[in-house]
């Protein structure tokens, strides 16, 4: 139903256009659906979670369970973002009564290791992002995720990457500009935090030292 497609292009998975009006619930889940994804990623978890129930209470009113899956896949994929674990419980008993290709892949992506991973239903981006992941080098992975266009999805193909522990300084260094060009205050401090950690692994105690200093700063 192309009505839908507002909400669910802001859900990562599909891209499209709308061409018909859009119904009231539909229009304000995508809006509070952008201003959870936003309160996110600064670090108003208050606020964050007062807007993601908004969601919940909007599309639940659809009863679609399409676009619920996808609503918690969303949350799934912007703790990727954080480096934080995916909470994906809720999705997960969704699937258990109604599941699409295209969710379940997304979903495999999020929560899954790369080797067991079929890339097949996944956008291009993060189907690129796989097979670097597989058998690339870390200077490619780092190419690979600089060239994703849209911000959010470049900081998730990042995420991702680091928890599979193919990161190096370059590919932390391209988040850190990501959620600093986009004022994405506790992704910014994630990343950071990160490289400190790189940093220090290395003994490189000069640079881990500026980046404790720069995050000091940033917190006040």
């Amino acid at each position: 139903m192309k009505k839908l497609t507002r909400l669910c292009t802001c859900l990562i998975l599909i891209v499209g256009c709308v061409s018909q009006p859009i119904p009231a619930w539909l229009d304000k889940g995508f809006d509070d659906l952008e201003r959870y994804k936003s309160f996110a990623l600064i670090g108003d978890d208050r606020k964050a979670s007062l807007y993601f129930q908004n969601v919940l209470e909007e599309i639940s009113k659809s009863g679609d369970l399409d676009i619920l899956a996808k609503v918690y896949l969303t949350r799934c994929a912007v703790e990727t973002a954080l480096l934080l674990p995916a909470r994906d419980e809720e999705y997960v008993k969704i699937a258990a009564v109604q599941s699409s290709a295209g969710t379940k892949a997304y979903h495999d992506f999020l929560t899954g290791p790369s080797h067991s991973l079929d890339p097949s239903g996944l956008p291009d981006p993060y189907r690129k992002v796989i097979e670097v992941a597989r058998q690339g080098t870390l200077s490619e992975m780092n190419h690979v995720v600089a060239g994703i266009d849209d911000p959010l999805s470049r900081l998730i193909a990042a995420g991702w990457l680091v928890r599979q522990g193919k990161y190096d300084e370059g590919l932390l260094n391209t988040a850190i500009e990501t959620a600093s060009s986009r004022g994405w205050k506790r992704a910014l401090l994630v990343y950071l935090e990160r490289l400190q950690s790189l940093y220090e692994s290395r003994m490189d105690t000069e640079q881990a030292d500026l980046l404790r200093k720069r995050m000091e700063i940033l917190r006040r």
